[in-house]
């Protein structure tokens, strides 16, 4: 059958994402075309944001809050729009990030509860991130298993966190098994999941 080729296709397009047992995760998105674009990364947030340089803040209706941080680079705006999702505030806050080129990588920190957050790119497939003053090391999409220098420490495992006490913790093919459940109690996380309902 005859396909249709949009008239600027994507090439590759790779998110990756890594959580940690200290609860933060870090996302990747790899995006690359055959001629400039304007790229736009997206979330749905809260209502209630506040903006703090290369991070934005997020409050949560229980008062907890959720720090996102990004690599400095983009263009970083805020929207807030009336009727989405169908949460208690019937709103949200679009956060908006934007790279303008052929390629985009964005490289954005999520950390509940952090005070102080910051993310930038360490070495080819190294992140650095730094919350509340704690350097952690991560080794993201290492899939041709080169040996990556970390602290001293090598290693050639596909993903890899190095916590502040330079131990590693590594996945060597990039799948886990098992859920662990969320351990900060967020109470409008029930209806966050909501959004996924096919109803929404």
């Amino acid at each position: 059958p005859p396909t249709i080729a949009p008239r600027r296709p994507i090439r590759p397009a790779r998110r990756t994402s890594l959580w940690t047992s200290a609860g933060f995760g870090v996302v990747v998105d790899t995006l690359e075309a055959g001629s400039p674009h304007t790229w736009r990364w997206q979330a749905y947030l809260r209502p209630s944001v506040a903006m703090e340089g290369d991070a934005a803040r997020v409050t949560l209706p229980n008062g907890k809050g959720v720090l996102l941080a990004w690599e400095p680079g983009p263009e970083a705006r805020t929207t807030q729009i009336e009727g989405f999702p169908r949460t208690e505030e019937k709103r949200s806050c679009r956060l908006d990030l934007l790279q303008t080129g052929r390629t985009a990588r964005f490289l954005v920190l999520i950390a509940p509860e952090a005070g102080s957050a910051a993310i930038r790119w360490a070495g080819e497939g190294v992140v650095e991130a730094t919350l509340d003053g704690c350097v952690h090391r991560l080794v993201v999409e290492n899939f041709g298993h080169r040996r990556v220098e970390l602290g001293g420490t090598s290693t050639a495992a596909a993903f890899v966190w190095q916590p502040g006490d330079g131990r590693l913790v590594e996945l060597a093919s990039g799948e886990i098994a098992g859920v662990r459940p969320d351990t900060y109690e967020l109470s409008d996380i029930e209806a966050d999941r909501d959004l996924q309902l096919p109803e929404f």
